[in-house]
């Protein structure tokens, strides 16, 4: 009795170990995205269309960006991938939830961006991103692209 149980046992396991466990992702095969955690803002003339760093109405300098406390917050000017100047602010280091900033441009120019982020999951093989449950402007017009997850893109429009 004891070798039939013995027996059965290690073919239950020998079965139970050779099994290939289909419901296991392959992520080697997996492409994922580089979690790019930035806000990119473009400032463009609302009447020409023009990005006004590219075309030297502004320069980093005339540029300021604070948070709620006033604390200054970093930026960098980059060039997007059609020659154009884009604001990237890096929100890597930030905590997740509400984030309010006050972007001053020249002496005439001031508006109050607000972004709410949530930890998003990922997936098995990718992840995890950070999600946006909210954006906006407040005393500019803009349009927002790529809202859902960082990064979110932002063009301002200039009177």
């Amino acid at each position: 009795m004891f070798l039939k149980k013995l027996m059965f046992s290690s073919i239950l396991l020998c079965a139970s170990l050779c099994c290939p466990e289909e419901d296991i992702e392959d992520c080697s095969l997996v492409n994922c995205v580089a979690v790019d955690n930035s806000i990119y803002i473009t400032f463009v003339d609302n009447t020409s269309g023009e990005n006004l760093i590219t075309d030297g109405t502004y320069d980093a300098t005339q540029i300021e960006i604070v948070d709620l406390d006033s604390n200054p917050v970093n930026f960098e000017l980059q060039k997007d991938f059609e020659n154009e100047d884009t604001l990237v602010v890096d929100l890597q280091n930030t905590t997740i939830g509400n984030q309010d900033y006050r972007i001053l441009l020249g002496d005439t120019v001031s508006f109050n961006f607000t972004l709410t982020t949530f930890s998003g999951a990922g997936s098995i093989c990718c992840g995890p991103y950070t999600g946006i449950d909210n954006a906006s402007l407040t005393g500019i017009e803009g349009e927002f692209v790529n809202q859902g997850t960082l990064p979110i893109a932002i063009t301002v429009f200039i009177l």
